[in-house]
């Protein structure tokens, strides 16, 4: 987990998937970190590829996309001053 942090703090904002400090999938978000410029096929594919490869390390994800939850996640966090 660590490594994955470190990983994700490399970038301005990201979500990436590792396994035994190796990258899976990265999808950068590089506008305020929580924002891409990629298209919206791009952004569809990239954000599919994030749940195959937690599904292939055994995360079973259900409803939205993991990269909705981590957002949401985010802006709650931020939203009730846990993150200054």
């Amino acid at each position: 987990m660590c490594h994955c942090l470190k990983r994700v703090d490399s970038y301005a904002g990201a979500c990436i998937v590792t396994e035994n400090r190796t990258d899976k999938v990265v999808m950068p978000l590089e506008i305020y970190g929580v924002m891409s410029n990629m298209s919206v096929e791009d952004l569809i594919s990239s954000a599919e590829s994030v749940n195959a490869a937690l599904e292939a390390l055994g995360n079973c994800n259900e409803g939205e996309p993991v990269v909705n939850k981590l957002l949401s996640l985010f802006i709650s966090l931020y939203r009730f001053r846990f993150m200054a």
